[in-house]
């Protein structure tokens, strides 16, 4: 819906009833016929799926990440394929999987700040600190 179809992306859930022998050869398996340079992305860093992604890292040319959402499987989906690889591909998912970690919160308020300054801006006041006489075009200014 948001960027369509993504090719090539499989998906192992680890469920209670894997041991994670069989998880592991559940995914080397795919990787039998994988390019190298494939991308495996776990969900929580720490995990068992990634410290599985971690081990099969070692014995193949896969690359291995964790924090999986929506913003970094779009991002790998823009990325791969393309003139980046390794390390480069890498650092440049992770950029865009970091950048989408945001305080909604704090922009708001930043937000509301900034709305209350261009409300204010092209007034003309004149305020009074330590007996100086400062005159702004662009903010309005008070002084305690």
């Amino acid at each position: 819906m948001i960027c369509g179809k993504i090719e090539n992306v499989y998906t192992f859930p680890l469920l209670p009833e894997h041991s994670t022998k069989d998880y592991t050869e559940q995914i080397e398996n795919l990787l039998q016929d994988a390019p190298k340079g494939s991308i495996i992305i776990a969900d929580l860093f720490g995990g068992t799926t990634s410290n599985i992604a971690a081990i099969i890292s070692s014995k193949y040319d896969v690359i291995a990440l964790s924090g999986l959402d929506i913003a970094m499987l779009i991002a790998v989906d823009e990325l791969r394929g393309g003139k980046y690889l390794g390390e480069e591909l890498t650092d440049k998912i992770l950029r865009k999987s970091i950048n989408n970690c945001k305080d909604l919160n704090k922009m708001l308020n930043k937000e509301k700040k900034e709305e209350h300054i261009r409300v204010n801006k092209g007034v003309n006041i004149i305020g009074r600190n330590n007996n100086k006489s400062i005159k702004c075009n662009e903010l309005s200014l008070s002084f305690l």
